[in-house]
């Protein structure tokens, strides 16, 4: 693997590819699958009485594991992205990345929420999303992750001292995928007794059913950074195993709510493409750059995100209202979902930069204050932690 990652890309074109497609496949499921046979709490108010056709179910149900692959995406990049970072530019660059879409997000659900389904807590859920408050009913059901992602970004940030060592972030992330893997086994042995836990909200904030996820991301950076060893290839395919069972227990859970019948088979093919395509991201690099134009996978990468936070209230919203005046089911699942992703391409090019430039020099400024306060220091403001 020498000569692989001599530097580090600015943009993995694979890997952004990848996460717009899981984004896709997380929509697929919801549009094509949820909204006709298990819609949320909000999204069953408005698509009640509608004739909603399940029709794409057999080709769609299985997109929640894009979720899945967000999670492994994520150990990925933040291994990559940690190593040689302090603690504090760690949580800075996690910071930017996540609230400035969030807050956009969650303004734009309220705001279509307020005209489509009012209720006296709406306001509430927005200001819980809006602090990422990680034990609460939020504004939209995708927001669950974001707490699950905010634990991790914790975890890894308590190894990172003054300066990331990749051997101290690869051996958190070894002790949360056992952390996981015990969480499991004990499924197992327990004839999945503890498959219900895996939508138990303090278990998943303790990183119990997902932690393997993250494992495998950030194994997958050590061996494509550092060195395939036995001891890393081993733990990979545990840990793998462990995802492959969380998978099956969830396609249980899932496939009960959508009252079908279907096998782990087809959603455990999917992650372990994706799961393929991360391992081989770096080596993908050369070929995908001369038939990708790098600017667009990025900008898709971007999109990914807020793409994920909108499209499950607001596409339900944009459903009703077009089903209200008319059109099919099919043709008003399109219709959210280009204007969902207009929405997300405007969130990520537009929006989202003019919060991050504001949030950034609004922690810049908090931070040189606090320095020039402290004891023993000059007034003279520090310089910025460089930027994410």
């Amino acid at each position: 693997m020498a000569g692989v990652t001599d530097t580090k890309p600015r943009a993995i074109i694979a890997l952004d590819l990848l996460r717009f497609a899981s984004a896709l496949l997380v929509v697929a499921f919801h549009y094509g699958a949820a909204f006709a046979r298990a819609p949320s709490g909000s999204s069953a108010i408005m698509l009640r009485g509608l004739p909603l056709s399940d029709a794409a179910a057999p080709f769609t149900w299985f997109g929640w594991i894009g979720v899945e692959l967000f999670f492994v995406i994520s150990g990925f990049v933040i291994a990559l992205s940690a190593e040689g970072a302090s603690a504090g530019a760690f949580l800075r660059r996690r910071a930017l990345r996540l609230l400035p879409a969030a807050w956009i997000c969650a303004t734009a659900t309220l705001l279509v929420m307020s005209v489509a389904t009012p209720g006296p807590m709406l306001l509430r859920r927005w200001a819980d999303s809006m602090i990422f408050a990680p034990g609460i009913v939020q504004i939209d059901p995708s927001y669950w992750t974001l707490g699950i992602e905010l634990c991790f970004y914790l975890l890894i940030a308590t190894g990172l001292g003054r300066a990331g060592l990749s051997e101290a972030i690869e051996r958190r992330a070894v002790l949360l995928g056992a952390w996981s893997t015990a969480f499991w086994l004990f499924a197992l042995l327990a004839d999945w007794a503890a498959t219900p836990l895996m939508d138990l909200r303090s278990a998943q904030l303790m990183l119990l059913p997902h932690g393997c996820f993250f494992a495998l991301g950030v194994l997958a950076w050590a061996m494509i950074s550092r060195q395939r060893t036995p001891g890393r290839i081993t733990l990979f395919g545990l840990f793998l195993a462990t995802a492959l069972v969380e998978i099956a227990g969830r396609t249980v859970e899932r496939t009960h709510a959508l009252r079908i019948v279907e096998s782990p088979l087809v959603p455990i093919l999917v992650f372990c493409a994706g799961l393929a395509v991360v391992l081989g991201s770096l080596r993908l690099q050369p070929w995908l750059a001369r038939r990708v134009d790098a600017r667009t996978a990025t900008t898709l990468g971007l999109m990914t995100y807020p793409l994920y936070l909108l499209h499950q209230e607001i596409g339900a919203a944009i459903v009703a209202a077009s089903m209200r005046l008319g059109a099919p089911f099919p043709a008003a699942a399109m219709i959210a979902l280009t204007a969902m992703l207009g929405a997300a391409w405007w969130v990520a090019r537009r929006g989202e930069p003019a919060v991050r430039r504001w949030l950034a020099a609004a922690i810049d400024g908090a931070v040189a204050l606090s320095r020039s306060r402290g004891p023993g220091r000059d007034n003279r403001p520090s310089a910025s932690p460089p930027a994410g």
